[in-house]
């Protein structure tokens, strides 16, 4: 039987645009792919009335009660400041794992920009979307 024109044109599209996609994102230390978040996430700071305190095998330390998860490595965001989305998005980070994301992603540009930033990070945002538009397919 023969395969749908849609179908069919779908591979062709797939076949044309994996090649563009090899090491296209960045990867951890593990080797697992990133996505980063396309907005700015901005500082935040939990108010000073949530503070307490608490006591574990390393003493004692101030925890903020947030109400926040970290969307990246899901463990409640207990610190004073943490990361949220510029655009209002339900994103939020904890500062350990912004500032590993950060990291990672200026490595990545540093390495394959060629010194041309800017393409580069439309060159990301493009290789999400279109794998975010492939996976809805």
């Amino acid at each position: 039987e023969q395969p749908s024109p849609c179908v069919a044109w779908f591979t062709v599209l797939l076949a044309a645009l994996l090649p563009l996609l090899t090491d296209a994102l960045p990867r951890d230390q593990n080797g697992v792919c990133i996505i980063p978040h396309p907005h700015q996430m901005e500082q935040q700071q939990a108010q000073e009335d949530t503070i307490y305190v608490a006591l574990g095998g390393s003493g004692r330390r101030p925890v903020f009660r947030t109400n926040k998860i970290c969307d990246n490595c899901g463990a409640r965001i207990t610190d004073r400041f943490y990361f949220h989305c510029s655009e209002n998005c339900d994103i939020d980070f904890c500062q350990e794992c912004h500032t590993r994301s950060q990291d990672l992603l200026h490595d990545f540009v540093e390495r394959a920009a060629d010194g041309d930033q800017d393409s580069m990070y439309r060159r990301l945002f493009w290789v999400i979307d279109v794998t975010e538009r492939m996976g809805w397919y």
